[in-house]
């Protein structure tokens, strides 16, 4: 089954505290100082009914919005807002598998490890300690290396209640379930038009120009089809949606957020899906 944006976790994960860190982490010979630290339960990738303890380790503040969801930290660090490493730990300390977070290289870099060195020196429901060091390494033409330490307090995984068929009713009527899906729909038709008056500025200009056709292709690409809006939530001028859709015959859900611009009208930030 082909994912279109991995990694949304539709677990609300509550902020970290009581975090110390200090390391380095170097990609191509440029080197960044790490300082920060949220550790975090999240479901299993694997197993979403187990978890596994998440520890960011990172050269910059991380929002809370975005510790949780993997898509938006992705935007993020690909930006350069940040640079780390995230690790994500078995419930007993055994095996971590380790994801360098940067736009200082193409790609990814992601290993496992398991055993005693690898293991927190201190894990608890509530609390992790510990450190990794990655020699130099190589994956294709990029060179990497870390070697850090952390003590954090591990923030519990908070899942969110199912959408009631009361939620679904009153999302058909809210105006960002109407906004969201009118995009959606002008993107399958291929309407120029629409697509320039519902998108927000950024992307309007990528369709604005002489690559229209491409940039429709691969929005089409990366936009499912039979989308249902489960769930809304307005907060002020923000909005979340809940949503499912199908892909290939198979079920994906996610999430869809929207801001309302000066002039009242809802505006996609962004959406992720997954499995």
């Amino acid at each position: 089954m082909r994912i279109l944006l991995l990694g949304l976790s539709l677990a609300t994960l509550s902020a970290a505290a009581g975090g110390t860190a200090s390391g380095k982490l170097t990609i191509q010979g440029k080197t960044f100082e790490l300082k920060h630290v949220y550790a975090m339960e999240a479901a299993d990738p694997f197993d979403k009914s187990q978890n596994v303890v998440q520890v960011l380790v990172t050269s910059d503040p991380v929002p809370e919005d975005a510790r949780g969801d993997s898509s938006l930290m992705m935007d993020l660090y690909s930006a350069g807002k940040f640079h780390g490493v995230r690790c994500e730990y078995k419930p007993d300390g055994s095996g971590v598998s380790i994801g360098v977070l940067s736009n200082a290289y193409d790609g990814s870099i992601s290993v496992s490890r398991s055993g005693d060195p690898y293991k927190p020196k201190v894990l608890t429901p509530k609390r992790i300690e510990g450190g990794l060091t990655m020699e130099e390494s190589t994956l294709g033409p990029w060179t990497y290396s870390f070697d850090f330490t952390f003590a954090a307090d591990i923030a519990p995984r908070v899942i969110e209640p199912e959408p009631t068929p009361a939620d679904t009713a009153a999302a058909q009527q809210a105006a960002p379930t109407k906004a969201f899906l009118a995009l959606m729909a002008a993107i399958h038709k291929g309407d120029k038009a629409a697509i320039l008056a519902a998108a927000p500025p950024d992307q309007r200009e990528m369709f604005d120009g002489p690559d229209f056709a491409k940039m429709l292709e691969m929005a089409q690409a990366m936009t499912p089809k039979n989308i249902k809006v489960l769930k809304v939530t307005e907060q002020g001028a923000k909005a979340t949606l809940i949503v499912t859709a199908t892909e290939d015959g198979e079920t994906l859900r996610g999430k869809a957020f929207l801001e309302k611009d000066a002039s009242g009208a809802w505006r996609l930030v962004r959406q992720s899906w997954g499995s």
